[in-house]
């Protein structure tokens, strides 16, 4: 995994690019930009490969508006 990847995902059976970045709320473009074993075509993952969804500080930020 890259240096500072603090978010990461296990392939499991059955999932494609799309599922897993629907499951972890980021767009299939971070996921694969980030995990740099997936291929364009995203038909290389295998169950047990561990992706990196995020960067430290860049990708798994969450932020919150408040309203009053």
């Amino acid at each position: 995994l890259p240096t500072g990847c603090d978010c990461n995902a296990t392939v499991q059976s059955g999932d494609i690019c799309d599922t897993i970045s629907e499951r972890h709320n980021i767009s299939t473009y971070l996921a694969a930009v980030n995990s740099e074993t997936i291929d364009p075509g995203c038909d290389n993952l295998f169950i047990g490969q561990v992706l990196c969804l995020g960067i430290s500080d860049q990708d798994c930020n969450v932020t919150h508006i408040m309203q009053t």
